[in-house]
């Protein structure tokens, strides 16, 4: 059984980026959609930071488990920032610092469409897919 949130507000600014946020996405995902999906990623996210013991820890989540979903969720924000010479300090002394830096007058090339799908998709499927709650 499904509830349903009874409202939330949002800013003009949100329903816009919703709406040009729709043009990369699938034709047959509307607002509604794209809005919950933001909302479950943004969870995912506020839970890895309630570490504190006790209940609701990692908001419920069993933290091998949201590991895996954030992995999948947080790899084209890396794909990202590592293409705009941004990856924070201790990832880049990881390794995963791009060699090339983008001048800043010069704005970087967009990746061909769907590289974050097919990418945070490919680690989806090979970390776990069937853990997806997103019914």
């Amino acid at each position: 059984m499904a509830v349903r949130v009874k409202g939330i507000r949002c800013t003009e600014d949100d329903l816009e980026r919703n709406r040009l946020l729709r043009v990369h996405r699938d034709d047959d995902e509307s607002e509604s959609e794209l809005m919950l999906k933001a909302m479950r990623l943004g969870i995912r996210i506020l839970s890895a930071e309630a570490w504190a013991a006790g209940e609701g820890q990692y908001g419920g989540y069993d933290p091998q488990v949201l590991a895996q979903r954030l992995q999948a969720d947080l790899l084209p924000v890396l794909e990202f920032l590592m293409r705009r010479d941004a990856l924070p300090a201790l990832l880049q002394s990881q390794g995963m610092h791009s060699t090339g830096v983008v001048p800043t007058t010069v704005a970087p090339t967009p990746p061909p469409a769907g590289i974050q799908r097919e990418a945070s998709g490919a680690v989806l499927a090979f970390s776990g897919g069937f853990l997806d709650d997103d019914e």
